[in-house]
Formats: structure tokens, sequence, C-alpha cells
């Protein structure tokens, strides 16, 4: 896998500085100061994840989920959510709007890293199926269960 390209939406400067400091050991970092900045950065670019504070002005996080999901070119990149809300609800609605998975501030990172790591590879093995499924020709995969735009072999 090349190096993954990600997306760090945060209003704060200090985290955002943080966030993209611990991922730029395995990825190429953006930054995008709020949600508008970011449907800029997303138009012009193409990122394998992003990860997204709840609480920004413009277009707050939950609003840059359902705008994502809603469009074609991104409904399926993986979309890491944090903040610092104590309000479950918030996470829920996070989730409700099309969010991968929610992280509360402050991040442990071990964790927060070891699930980015694992969203980006499942996201690069699901995007190759169709092309193992031509390369093996294996009629069993002439069905597949709907996992966004790509196929999970069910037989």
């Amino acid at each position: 896998m090349n190096q993954p390209v990600i997306l760090v939406v945060d209003d704060d400067y200090v985290a955002r500085s943080i966030t993209s400091s611990k991922l730029k050991s395995f990825a190429d970092v953006d930054v995008a100061v709020d949600g508008l900045d970011a449907m800029e950065r997303v138009s012009a670019r193409n990122y394998d994840a992003l990860v997204v504070d709840l609480g920004m002005p413009m277009i707050d996080g939950i609003d840059l989920v359902r705008i994502l999901r809603s469009r074609s070119s991104t409904k399926n990149i993986p979309i890491v959510v944090v903040s610092a809300s104590e309000d479950p609800a918030h996470f829920k609605g996070a989730m409700a709007n099309g969010a991968t998975c929610t992280f509360a501030k402050p991040l442990r990172w071990t964790e927060f890293t070891q699930q980015l790591r694992h969203l980006l590879v499942r996201t690069e093995a699901v995007a190759e199926l169709p092309k193992w499924a031509a390369a093996t020709n294996r009629p069993q995969m002439k069905s597949v269960v709907k996992f966004g735009s790509k196929g999970i072999p069910t037989g």
C-alpha cells in the first residue's frame, strides 16, 4: 500500500497540529480549519480517510459527514469523528449520518492510530475484490453483499 492520504479537519490549531503530527508517521497529511475548508480540499484531492472534529464553525462535523456521504466521490471514504464532547448524542448523531467510527478527546494515540490503519487496510482490500474476482474467475463472486459501492463475497 502506498502512503495513505489523510485529511485532518479541526478548528482548534493545537488539536489539528498534534493529530497531523501523529499521523505523519504513516500518512501524507493535509489539514483543514473547518468544514467549509474541508469541502474545498476534498473537491481538489482524493483522500483515503478523514479525521473530523464535531464542533466547528461554518460546517460542523455532523453536517460535513452528511454532505460527504451524499456524494458518490466521497461516500466510501472512512470518516473518523473525534470530539471533546461528553454527550453520547453527539457521537450517535455522527454515526447516524455516516461516520465510520468515533473517538472521544483526548485521544488515546495507540488505539486511535491502530484503528485508523485498520480502516485504511480494510478499505484497500475491499477495493481490490473486483480485481481479484476477475483475475481468479470465481463464479461465486457473482453474488456479493454491498459494502458501500464495493463488494464482499458471499460464497
